[in-house]
């Protein structure tokens, strides 16, 4: 990977809804009486389109940078039963598997 790229990786959190405490589940939050999930969701294509714009305008100071926004929690799901641990947190093993798979993603497209 070439020093002058520059990449920034900003998880989509999501939270795994069997494993969350009944009161958990009940909450709602304004506005529209949306789920915990629903808001998160919503909160995280707000949050997608602010950071995009800081990162990949042709005015951020050091040029266009490689901006990754990841879907862990789809990335997950196969395997989500067995390696949730809390709802939110997973074992070590899947960061591990992830942050390897990213690296080789954005190294193999530097080759081309």
């Amino acid at each position: 990977m070439p020093a002058s790229m520059s990449i920034i990786v900003v998880s989509r959190p999501e939270e795994f809804v069997p494993l969350k405490p009944e009161v958990w589940r009940r909450r709602r939050y304004e506005p529209g009486n949306l789920t915990r999930n629903e808001w998160i969701k919503a909160s995280n294509r707000i949050l997608q389109a602010r950071m995009t714009r800081l990162f990949v305008d042709d005015e951020f100071e050091g040029g266009a940078s490689l901006v990754l926004f990841p879907d862990i929690a789809a990335a997950m799901r196969p395997v989500l039963e067995e390696l949730a641990v809390d709802g939110v947190h997973s074992r070590e093993f899947w960061y591990r598997t992830l942050w390897s798979y990213i690296a080789q993603t954005v190294c193999r497209s530097c080759d081309s």
